[in-house]
């Protein structure tokens, strides 16, 4: 007798020219497959949805594991993290099956952690994201990441390109296009 296991959805993805290249670049870097590293980021952008009976019954049986084995660090961290998510996931939408009255109270109190966590918040390094992910969202606002043509990774970490030569020539800001007279 076989055992029958599912098999993963497979896609064929057609990637615009150097798109390959960049990812699979990056991937190396950071210690990942190209397949790994794209969906990472799928499943960042498109998340399964929870039902909320369920998603309370993870988070009790957690809490039962946590109570009977002594409660590590780590299962407590954990613990913290999965019902911060859940809340998030009430806010966002992605927990169904609560009625309407009893979203908005959780709505408002989430509102009202979040204004007194704020700065807080801003200090933690996001987990979702890797270092450089990070370093680009502290300052767009997106986890950008890029692979330029020298094989190097991240955001740039200097004003100039390599390609403008040793030292830049006068005031980097100014306006090419002012006139001078």
């Amino acid at each position: 007798m076989t055992a029958t296991r599912s098999k993963p959805d497979q896609y064929l993805l057609r990637l615009p020219p150097g798109l390959r290249e960049r990812i699979k670049a990056y991937a190396d870097y950071m210690g990942r497959s190209m397949n790994e590293e794209i969906v990472r980021i799928l499943e960042r952008q498109f998340p399964e949805p929870w039902v909320a009976g369920s998603r309370i019954d993870e988070l009790l049986e957690m809490l039962r594991v946590l109570q009977r084995s002594g409660a590590s660090e780590d299962g407590i961290a954990k613990l913290v993290s999965e019902l911060k998510a859940t809340i998030e996931g009430i806010h966002s939408g992605r927990v169904t099956g609560l009625d309407e009255k009893a979203r908005n109270r959780i709505e408002q109190q989430y509102q009202e952690w979040q204004e007194r966590e704020y700065e807080y918040q801003q200090d933690l390094a996001s987990e979702e994201y890797d270092p450089i992910e990070d370093e680009s969202l502290g300052r767009t606002g997106r986890p950008e990441k890029f692979v330029y043509p020298d094989g190097s990774i991240g955001p740039q970490r200097e004003y100039r390109p390599a390609s403008w030569g040793e030292e830049p020539q006068g005031d980097p800001f100014e306006d090419p296009f002012e006139d001078k007279k």
